[in-house]
């Protein structure tokens, strides 16, 4: 369970990845992890999204974190 949530945490995503299989692997070992009873919470698990794009979405971060 700790190599599997320090995968989850340390996940990042390349520039030239794609966002969405990025976002689908993290959510595939939120689920392990689940499964394993180690629930995150959406909060957590928010955070864990935004902070694994690379710089270059930073200004779209900004924009989100600006309107919630």
């Amino acid at each position: 369970m700790v190599q599997l949530t320090n995968r989850f945490q340390s996940t990042k995503c390349g520039e030239d990845d794609n966002v969405r299989t990025h976002y689908e692997r993290l959510a595939d070992l939120r689920e392990q992890l689940a499964a394993m009873g180690k629930a995150i919470t959406d909060r957590v698990y928010a955070g864990t999204l935004m902070g694994s794009l690379p710089p270059s979405y930073e200004s779209v971060l900004s924009a989100i974190s600006l309107s919630s």
